[in-house]
C-alpha cells in the first residue's frame, strides 16, 4: 500500500460507491469507519490490512469525512474477535474470494516451479507473480511470510526437477563418474582449495592456464575460418562451372505451353512427332532447357559437397589434419559420438 495519496487519488480510489453504502448502513461509530476502510483496502490490495498503521493517515481521514465518523478514535477498532471476523466474511462474500488454503499454497508452489522459476530468479519478482496469480484466481494472497515460504518451496522444487532432468541427460556413465567424485572428499577439497599465497608457482600456473585457453581459442577460430573458406571456394567453383555450362533459354513459359498443348492434342503420337515440331530449335532447345532445369538447388548442393571432398582430399588436407590433431573433441551424448569419432579419424 502506498503511503502518500494526493487529493485526486483519494477521491478516485477511496470514495465509497453505491453498494458500499448498503454494506455500512447498519454500522455506526468506529465500527462503521473500520469496516469502510477494510472494504476499500481490500478492493485496492486484494487482501486485508494486518494492522492499523498499514492504512495511510490520509486514507483514514477522507473516508472518515464521508461516513461522518471522527478518524481519531480509529485506533480503537478491534483487530481481533467476532466483529472483525464477521466484517471480513461480509467483504469476502461481496468479492467472491476466500483465504488461501494449504492446497492452494502447494498448487502455487508447483506452478512457480513449472512455469515461472525457469525464466525468473529474483525472489521478489517471484513473490509479485504469486500475488498476481492469487488475484486472478480470486484468492487472498498469503501474508508476507507465507509468500516467502511458497516462493522458497517453488524454487526448491524447480532445483530438484532440474537436477533430476540434468542427471537423466548426462546418462549413467557420467553420473557414475560424478558419484565417484563425490565419494572422494579429498578430491573435492583440492578442487575447492585456495591457491595459497602469491608466488612464482602461482603466477606461472595462472599464466599457463590463460595461455592454454588463448591457444585453444585461436585454433578453434582458425578451424572455423578454414572450413568457411573451403566451403566458399567450393561454392564459387560450382557457380563458375554452372555459368559456363548453362545457356539461358528465353521464352520458357511459351515453350512449356506449346509442349502441353501438343501432348494433349496428339496423345497417341511419339514425342518426336508431336513435341519436337512445336519447339523452336527442336531437340537442341529441349536439351539446353533440360540442363538448365537440372541445375536445381539439390544439384548445386551435391556438386558443392563433391568439391568439398575434393578440396579436403588434396590441398587443405595438409592444414586440416594437424589442426584437428591439436584439438580434443568431447561429447557426452551418445547420439553425437560418431561425429567426434569421425573427427578423430580425419585427424589421423
Amino acid at each position: 500500500m502506498q503511503t502518500e495519496w494526493g487529493p485526486d487519488e483519494l477521491i478516485s480510489t477511496w470514495t465509497l460507491a453505491g453498494d458500499d453504502w448498503d454494506l455500512i448502513a447498519n454500522k455506526a461509530g468506529v465500527t462503521r469507519l473500520g469496516f469502510a476502510l477494510m472494504l476499500k483496502f481490500y478492493e485496492i490490495e486484494g487482501r486485508f490490512p494486518a494492522y492499523t498503521e498499514e492504512i495511510p493517515p490520509a486514507a483514514v481521514r477522507y473516508p472518515g469525512s464521508l461516513v461522518k465518523v471522527d478518524p481519531v478514535p480509529f485506533g480503537k477498532y478491534s483487530w481481533n474477535g467476532r466483529t472483525i471476523k464477521y466484517h471480513r466474511a461480509q467483504i469476502r462474500k461481496v468479492y467472491g474470494t476466500h483465504p488461501p488454503t494449504e492446497a492452494d499454497e502447494d498448487r502455487w508452489a508447483q506452478w512457480l516451479a513449472d512455469e515461472i522459476c525457469p525464466a525468473e530468479t529474483s525472489r521478489d519478482r517471484l513473490g509479485d507473480a504469486l500475488r498476481r496469480r492469487c488475484r486472478s484466481e480470486g484468492v487472498e494472497p498469503p501474508a508476507t511470510g507465507q509468500v516467502e515460504r511458497v516462493v522458497a518451496s517453488g524454487c526448491r522444487r524447480f532445483d530438484e526437477a532440474f537436477a533430476v532432468t540434468s542427471a537423466g541427460r548426462l546418462g549413467p556413465a557420467v553420473c557414475g563418474r560424478l558419484e565417484d567424485l563425490l565419494s572422494r572428499p579429498n578430491v573435492l577439497a583440492d578442487l575447492k582449495s585456495d591457491p595459497g599465497p602469491l608466488g612464482l608457482d602461482t603466477l606461472l600456473a595462472a599464466l599457463c592456464w590463460t595461455r592454454q585457453a588463448e591457444l585453444v581459442d585461436g585454433l578453434v577460430e582458425l578451424l572455423i575460418g578454414l572450413i568457411h573458406r573451403i566451403n566458399a571456394r567450393a561454392e564459387r567453383r560450382v557457380e563458375k562451372e554452372l555459368i559456363g555450362e548453362l545457356v539461358h533459354v528465353p521464352g520458357k513459359r511459351g515453350i512449356f505451353t506449346r509442349i502441353i498443348d501438343a501432348a494433349l492434342e496428339h496423345p497417341d503420337d511419339t514425342v518426336r512427332d508431336a513435341v519436337y515440331p512445336v519447339v523452336p530449335g527442336g531437340e537442341t532447345t529441349l536439351a539446353t532447357l533440360a540442363r538448365e532445369l537440372k541445375a536445381t538447388e539439390r544439384a548445386v548442393a551435391e556438386r558443392v559437397r563433391y568439391q568439398l571432398r575434393g578440396s579436403y582430399s588434396h590441398y587443405y588436407r595438409r592444414t586440416l589434419a594437424p589442426l584437428l590433431a591439436a584439438l580434443e573433441f568431447r561429447c557426452g551424448n551418445s547420439a553425437y559420438r560418431p561425429v567426434t569419432d569421425a573427427i578423430d579419424l580425419l585427424a589421423r
